[in-house]
């Protein structure tokens, strides 16, 4: 989303992703296929649908068409928000208006698309991420066809905001997450060194499953290596949540430093894991300052 232009920076990334059946999309700030930062590259004037849609319709015409050699293996994030990961800069029921708008666009872009095909938007994965003052939107009366998934959001730091509720179950489209285990902004970012706990990732992904936003599971990562093991224990959750309990922390652990280490060593490895996991969140690296704990005082050590 930062730094990156996927299809642009190599443009043989699409089709290799597509070749090992890897599903690409874009953030929840890029819709219609197209990065951030191809805005400043190939578009002029502002990220403003309600100023200037003249120039962001033919930005997503474009990135529809990009994407639909590899339509089986592309998500399209759909509506806008503002400039650089940002709000709308507009009142609340303008700010509706003007997303609520560049949905109706997009979708008619993506009917005209794949009309030659007999196909229109609805077969193809969609989805409105809810994130910050988007489910404000979204409880104040904006709406997006039934198709589309609802991508509900943690609150930044690995707790649930919100589930599907009464009818919203019932949508075609279904319901879907998108969790932080890396998080860039305010109060302050937490990124580089792993502080997820893995009993949390489990209690909210298990609370969001069973409340049905199982479609789509989305985990901001930031970088790769410092997160290998709660993206390892990410993955398992989806594949198959029913065989990991509330308790399976233990046990995940234990196998997870059998496959690494062998079996001798792993029940201890995996305790020392755990216990890192726990303590790591309780505050994490970028929230410490001098006078956090007390080497002197508050028990604090013993605490720990």
């Amino acid at each position: 989303m930062w730094n990156g232009m996927f299809n642009v920076d190599d443009y043989e990334n699409q089709p290799l992703a597509d070749a090992y059946a890897i599903v690409m999309g874009s953030s929840h700030t890029e819709p219609m296929m197209r990065a951030t930062n191809e805005w400043g590259h190939f578009a002029e004037g502002a990220w403003r649908w309600d100023t200037n849609n003249a120039s962001v319709r033919p930005f997503f015409e474009y990135g529809a068409k990009r994407a639909k050699p590899y339509i089986n293996n592309s998500l399209f994030t759909m509506a806008m928000r503002g400039s650089g990961d940002t709000a709308i800069p507009l009142t609340r029921d303008k700010a509706i208006k003007a997303a609520t708008d560049s949905v109706t666009a997009q979708r008619e872009i993506l009917d005209n698309l794949l009309a030659d095909e007999g196909k229109s938007a609805k077969d193809i994965p969609q989805m409105w991420c809810l994130y910050k003052e988007v489910q404000d939107y979204f409880e104040n009366g904006m709406s997006v066809p039934d198709d589309v998934t609802l991508l509900w959001t943690d609150d930044n730091w690995g707790n649930v905001r919100r589930v599907p509720v009464g009818d919203e179950k019932a949508r075609s489209g279904g319901a879907g997450i998108y969790y932080h285990f890396d998080y860039v902004g305010d109060p302050r970012d937490y990124k580089w060194i792993n502080t997820i706990n893995l009993a949390k990732s489990v209690e909210q992904m298990k609370i969001t499953y069973e409340h049905g936003a199982d479609r789509i599971w989305i985990v901001n990562v930031g970088d790769l290596k410092g997160l290998e093991i709660p993206i390892n224990h990410y993955f398992d959750l989806a594949y198959n949540i029913d065989q990991w309990g509330y308790d399976s922390v233990p046990q995940w652990l234990s196998l997870w430093a059998a496959r690494e280490f062998g079996s001798k060593y792993a029940d201890a490895i995996g305790a020392v894991t755990d216990k890192y996991g726990i303590l790591a969140a309780r505050r994490k690296y970028e929230m410490l300052s001098p006078g956090t704990y007390s080497v002197i005082n508050y028990r604090s050590e013993e605490r720990l």
